[in-house]
């Protein structure tokens, strides 16, 4: 593949599409993360931004 007698991906292409699933899963779980990070938040806020946990 290297010397472009095979098909497929060569070398160096495989370890740069390992890199980017890697990149790829690792962006996916900080935003799952982040999104959850915000849900919790949103649960603690009422609609006009005042915590709910704050005495009135």
């Amino acid at each position: 593949m290297d010397r472009g007698l095979r098909p497929g991906v060569t070398t160096s292409e495989s370890v740069e599409l390992a890199e980017a699933r890697k990149r790829i899963r690792e962006l996916e779980t900080e935003l799952a993360v982040t999104r959850r990070a915000f849900d919790l938040l949103k649960e603690q806020t009422d609609p006009k931004g005042v915590s709910r946990s704050s005495p009135r």
